[in-house]
């Protein structure tokens, strides 16, 4: 499939973890962070692990949709999706905090590959693209450390 992107770029969706509040953390904006080297420490502790893929950093097709981020002080959780109406301006103690980028919200093969979604009793959302991370990506199945799917959040390259 051919996909236009002119005016538009890719970017890398990183990917930090912080150990103390056991809270996932991505952003395509490494300042938040000020590191992207994976293994390495950068602001309010947060380690990085490297990307999960690249996103636009803007709308460059009909088959992106925007990539929602929110932030829940009271759990100390983001939480990302492309279904605004499931937090919209912020529920369920979740500040929204904007558009991160636009992914796909179909596969197309050769192209991109899915952004799953996982869930566990500690308060953290963990998104991925190697299944292989928690061990299944079949909704409501409980994998590795706890986590349980909640399925594919959209697609990135």
């Amino acid at each position: 499939a051919d996909v236009k992107t002119e005016g538009c770029s890719l970017v890398p969706l990183y990917r930090y973890y912080l150990s103390s509040g056991n809270d996932h953390f991505y952003t395509t904006n490494p300042n938040e962070i000020g590191t992207t080297t994976p293994g390495t420490t950068g602001r309010y502790g947060f380690k990085s692990e490297g990307t999960v893929g690249r996103i636009y950093n803007r709308r460059a097709a009909p088959d992106v949709v925007p990539l929602f981020r929110y932030w829940n002080s009271g759990i100390k959780d983001h939480f990302y999706t492309t279904n605004f109406h499931e937090l919209a301006c912020g529920a369920s103690g979740f500040n929204y905090e904007g558009i991160q980028g636009y992914c796909f919200k179909y596969f197309l093969p050769g192209i991109n590959r899915p952004l799953y979604r996982y869930w566990n009793g500690n308060n953290d959302h963990f998104y991925t693209t190697n299944p292989s991370e928690i061990g299944t990506t079949t909704p409501g199945v409980k994998g590795k450390h706890g986590y349980i799917s909640e399925g594919i959040t959209c697609y990135v390259v």
